[in-house]
């Protein structure tokens, strides 16, 4: 089976461009999803964080 790069036709060439370029386009999704994820992660981690401290803080000022 013949890659759809080798073909000698305008035609064949400009679909091997076009599926080429989608394929591209998936991999930036991809990878921008996996940015995302690590992002909301790393914020939800700290809000976490963040909140726990805000209530360690405040029982320990009402328990006074």
């Amino acid at each position: 089976m013949r890659s759809l790069g080798s073909c000698k036709d305008p035609t064949g060439k400009r679909v091997a461009q076009t599926v080429a370029y989608y394929r591209s386009r998936m991999d930036e999704y991809e990878l921008h999803g996996h940015l995302s994820e690590q992002l909301f992660r790393a914020v939800g981690g700290y809000v976490a964080n963040f909140s726990s401290s805000v209530s360690s803080i405040s029982q320990e000022i009402y328990s006074q």
